[in-house]
């Protein structure tokens, strides 16, 4: 046996699943550098004397790891890094990102599928207005978050709480009457 694998085995001999404090998931690697989820480290199959697990490893974050035997997906402990670290509705609203899809889709795409917001916003825009309505502007933002890939670009957390924002901005609007009054009137 391997003295570097026993670190990694428990009280029972086994290898371990899970470390402990914490709780964060635990994988094996082989002799010919593959990786096994516990189960299959543990496998008393003849195929793995031919290629037994020499070191463990704390899977703590990136993408989910595959098992070269079973084929077993084995999540992160925290994911895969986020590419934006948005804290509010507010940092999306000021990011080159969402100006990127904001020239984009009210540029040609707009007067394409939505001649009258384009037509509304361009009479608008002579007086320095915006000429959307909130209920557009809470559209166009939520296709935005749609775009995004949960998980890489924004976590979960963050899209559910945007959305819930997005939410509340509209029923503010619905119960005052302006959701669907263009911005500047």
């Amino acid at each position: 046996m391997n003295p570097g694998i026993s670190i990694w085995r428990g009280e029972d001999g086994k290898l371990i699943t899970w470390a402990w404090p914490g709780g964060y998931p635990v994988l094996y690697i082989t002799k010919k550098n593959e990786i096994l989820c516990p189960d299959c480290a543990n496998s008393t199959d003849p195929a793995n004397e031919e290629d037994p697990p020499i070191m463990g490893f704390i899977h703590y974050e990136g993408p989910p790891e595959r098992c070269a035997d079973c084929g077993k997906l084995t999540e992160s402990a925290y994911g895969e890094p986020i590419k934006y670290d948005w804290d509010d509705i507010n940092d999306v609203l000021n990011s080159s990102e969402w100006s990127r899809f904001q020239n984009d889709k009210l540029g040609n795409d707009l007067f394409i599928n939505d001649p009258d917001r384009a037509k509304r916003q361009y009479e608008y825009a002579q007086n320095g207005l915006n000429g959307s309505t909130p209920q557009e502007e809470i559209d166009d933002v939520q296709e935005f978050l749609d775009t995004l890939v949960i998980g890489e670009e924004i976590s979960r957390h963050q899209y559910e709480k945007f959305m819930l924002e997005l939410d509340k901005s509209e029923a503010w609007h619905e119960n005052n009457g302006s959701l669907n009054r263009p911005l500047g009137d």
